[in-house]
């Protein structure tokens, strides 16, 4: 078992996660676009899995300055677009400033973003206050339930009972990706799997001989049946292989790792992950209004090949300077006190 120090398989693999949401949301043409589609939905799986992970022995303190950040994140990336959804209204010289709030206030946008963290123009934030549901539903389990591991029984049994219930909406309706994909029945199972993973997979996988093979076997296996899935169905939820490369990914990360030395490095791209995933689609939604061809960019975005590489390319430059300025006023704080 791991200790809770820096996990350098972990930094770069959440740094290539957060790379890989760019090419949902902005995705390049053809069969190559598919297949980075269905490579990429596994990123926001395996970032629900490691805070799972991270917060089985984490402190009661640790969670809540976990949840904090979270919330000051949600609240940092909804100004971002909800100030860009109203500057762009305004752009147009058409819009008022009051009818511009009225149009991305409407009773349904609140509804909707009180109820599953939904953002018109952030749609990938839905994530933020997801991953807030499931640490603090896990940090009421524990405290209510603090005697043995009740908590967590009654944790994984709640997460199975959800995770049906997304299935059964997910493949069986059309409903609307938020109302399957939330907090509760998304968030919940996914963060469950990765308390589970460390508190009884972890160890056995240990000492389990063949353990490297059957990390490679997870991995193609699962990627060739959402590639399949993803081809012939046209499907964006893809449970098995979803579930298969994400085992695979966990015991890559936690299983049998050699002793590390911290890589300032991964430990930047690491930070800048959080930002890259939040920012990202700024870049998308600026090209759009400042040129402003919304419907020809609409039509023609999906055959620039090089669309989605050059907003991955602003993003992390911009997530690494903010980072590098957190770190400096951190820094900086420390020699005050």
């Amino acid at each position: 078992m791991r200790g809770s120090g820096r996990n350098n398989r972990v930094s770069l693999l959440k740094f290539l996660a957060s790379c890989l949401v760019i090419f949902i949301h902005i995705p390049m043409s053809g069969r190559a676009g598919q297949a980075m589609d269905g490579l990429a939905r596994i990123a926001v799986p395996f970032f629900f899995a490691i805070s799972g992970y991270y917060a089985l022995n984490a402190s009661d303190a640790q969670l809540c300055r976990r949840m904090r950040k979270v919330v000051l994140l949600t609240l940092i990336g909804n100004v971002l677009y909800w100030g860009w959804h109203i500057y762009a209204l305004m752009a147009e010289s058409v819009y008022t400033l009051p009818l511009a709030l009225q149009i991305v206030f409407t009773r349904r946008n609140l509804l909707l973003f009180l109820l599953f963290g939904e953002n018109v123009m952030g749609i990938h934030l839905w994530y933020l206050p997801a991953v807030l549901t499931a640490c603090g539903l896990y940090y009421a389990f524990r405290k209510r339930w603090s005697k043995g591991n009740k908590g967590n029984r009654l944790y994984y049994g709640l997460a199975l009972f959800l995770y049906l219930i997304h299935l059964c909406l997910a493949l069986g309706t059309s409903l609307l990706y938020i109302f399957y994909r939330n907090g509760l029945l998304f968030g919940v199972p996914l963060f469950a799997f990765g308390l589970f993973f460390r508190e009884y997979l972890e160890e056995r996988f240990v000492r389990w001989k063949a353990i490297k093979g059957a990390v490679v076997l997870w991995i193609v296996v699962g990627i060739a049946l959402s590639l399949v899935q993803r081809f012939t169905l046209g499907k964006t939820e893809m449970p098995l292989g979803m579930w298969l490369v994400l085992m695979g990914l966990m015991t890559f990360s936690f299983v049998n790792i050699p002793e590390q030395t911290e890589q300032r490095g991964l430990r930047y791209l690491e930070q800048a992950s959080t930002w890259i995933y939040i920012i990202h689609l700024l870049f998308y939604l600026f090209v759009e209004t400042y040129y402003q061809r919304v419907l020809l960019l609409a039509s023609v975005r999906s055959s620039l090949w090089g669309y989605p590489f050059g907003v991955m390319a602003a993003s992390i430059l911009v997530s690494m300077c903010i980072v590098a300025c957190e770190n400096a006023t951190q820094k900086k704080s420390m020699k005050i006190v």
